[in-house]
């Protein structure tokens, strides 16, 4: 399980158990949950995604070890859970339990400090 705060106060948790992953308010209320399941057949993970990033503009990257290379590294998502594009490499990268992407520009809670 993973879990990255949200410049709104939310948390983002990745569930490794049930292959899934939400929003948590700091109140503890989960909304927005995605399973593995709401993705096209062909780009689900069979490893549980080991965390996920959230993008400046609302997509989701998701980061899975890939089961023995059959299935993506990487899956970003939009919030209505369409896929914008998947990282399946096993030739040349590894698994992919984190990623920092580092053009997208965010804004950061505190001028001057990074989002991240």
């Amino acid at each position: 399980m993973a879990a990255l705060r949200l410049k709104n106060g939310n948390t983002l948790i990745t569930d490794e158990e049930t292959i899934s992953h939400a929003k948590s308010t700091p109140r503890g209320r989960r909304s927005g949950n995605s399973k593995n399941t709401d993705l096209p057949e062909a780009y689900r993970f069979n490893q549980a995604p080991q965390s996920c990033t959230r993008l400046a503009n609302g997509n989701t990257i998701l980061c899975s070890r890939g089961g023995a290379g059959k299935s993506p590294q990487l899956v970003e998502v939009t919030p209505d859970k369409k896929v914008v594009w998947v990282l399946q490499d096993w030739q040349d990268l590894g698994d992919a339990t984190a990623v920092q992407i580092l053009d997208d520009p965010g804004i950061p809670e505190i001028p001057g400090e990074s989002e991240h």
